[in-house]
């Protein structure tokens, strides 16, 4: 729930698009995880599995650590994937 709650909050804000919101995340996962189990060692965590205490706080940081690179280059209107949208792209401003 926590996971969805910051990733539908990021979207309402509309300060980036979710796409590139979504790299940034699997970015810093991907960058962060080979240190973070040899952190952890002998422990290890199940590597998706939110219910896995240890995954969880790691996967939380990953967001948490997109989020706070991406709101500083926050940007007022951007092009957005939309699978509805004609074209399949939306333009998203914010005020």
């Amino acid at each position: 729930l926590l996971m969805r709650s910051c990733y539908n909050a990021v979207d309402a804000l509309d300060f980036v698009p979710m796409d590139r919101f979504q790299v940034k995340m699997w970015k810093a996962r991907q960058a962060a995880q080979e240190p973070y189990l040899l952190q952890l060692r002998p422990l290890q965590p199940r590597i998706g599995d939110l219910r896995d205490p240890l995954y969880f706080d790691f996967i939380s940081w990953a967001q948490m650590q997109a989020v706070a690179q991406l709101i500083p280059a926050a940007d007022l209107a951007f092009d957005e994937f939309c699978e509805q949208c004609e074209g399949r792209v939306r333009r998203v401003a914010r005020p």
